[in-house]
Parts: C-alpha cells; sequence; structure tokens
C-alpha cells in the first residue's frame, strides 16, 4: 500500500521515475536510447511511446485520479508571479499523456517549486493522489516492453 506521507511520495516517485529511465536508457541505441550531438544520452520516449501504444490499457487508467485532474504546469501570470494553472493534454486515455503526465509531475516537483510552495502544502490531498497515480502508471508501463522490465527489475 503506497504511504500518505507526502515526502515518502514524492521520493518514490522520483525513484521510480529515475528507473524508468535507466531503464530505457538500458536497452540500447537500437531501442530506447537517444543521444544528441554531443553525445549525451537521453531516454527516448517517444519511441517507446510508438512501440508500446498499442499494449498500453486505455482501461488501466480509468480509475486514476490522474485522469480527471491532470498536473498542472507552471507559469507566469500577468502580474509576473509564478502560478499553477491548467495545462492541455491531447487525449486523456493515451499512453503518450501518461507519460506527458509522468514528466508534468516530474518537472513540478524538482523543477517547479513544489516542494517548498505555499500551493504544494495548501493542495496536499491532490498532490498526494497525483503522487500515488504517477507511481502506479510507471509500475504499469514498465511493464510494456519486456527488456525495460528486466532493467528495471534488476
Amino acid at each position: 500500500m503506497p504511504s500518505t506521507n507526502i515526502e515518502e511520495l514524492a521520493f518514490e516517485f522520483f525513484k521510480l521515475f529515475s528507473k524508468m529511465e535507466y531503464a530505457l536508457k538500458a536497452t540500447g541505441i537500437q531501442k530506447y536510447l537517444k543521444n544528441d550531438r554531443n553525445n549525451n544520452a537521453f531516454a527516448d520516449w517517444e519511441e517507446f511511446i510508438s512501440k508500446n501504444s498499442s499494449s498500453f490499457s486505455l482501461t488501466y487508467l480509468s480509475d486514476k485520479y490522474i485522469l480527471n485532474n491532470p498536473p498542472k504546469i507552471q507559469k507566469v501570470d500577468n502580474s509576473g508571479n509564478l502560478v499553477f494553472s491548467n495545462h492541455w493534454y491531447s487525449n486523456s486515455n493515451d499512453l503518450k499523456s501518461a507519460i506527458e503526465y509522468l514528466k508534468t509531475v516530474r518537472n513540478n516537483l524538482f523543477h517547479g517549486g513544489k516542494g517548498t510552495s505555499t500551493e504544494f502544502i495548501e493542495d496536499n490531498t491532490r498532490n498526494k493522489e497525483l503522487l500515488k497515480s504517477s507511481i502506479e502508471i510507471i509500475k504499469y508501463i514498465k511493464t510494456l516492453d519486456s527488456d525495460v522490465k528486466s532493467n528495471f527489475d534488476n
């Protein structure tokens, strides 16, 4: 059963997201590893989506909080203040959107000040549910590819 402590959930999410990115890269250049012009290594999420969208079960996400309450993104309002606002996602039930959700949750925690903002504390229930859903999504999508699952689990 997942923790109900926000810090523990955030740590678990980061740990699993990092393992997922490693698992993708560990499949090698022939699968989900890509590099830029400086040979920096990246997880090829787009290729993962391309190869696994047909295996992704739309019904799996049907009960996940994140579907009806997608993560917000940080923006600058008209007064120059940082705010979290709604973000448009292409299709809430596909693999591409599920991964966009995961990346947005990660970015909000890591780059967006969610860990220290008053909104994070005031909206604690929402953030816990987003983290729980994100953790479950990672646990599910790792199973879509046997090489990724093997790299993730070892």
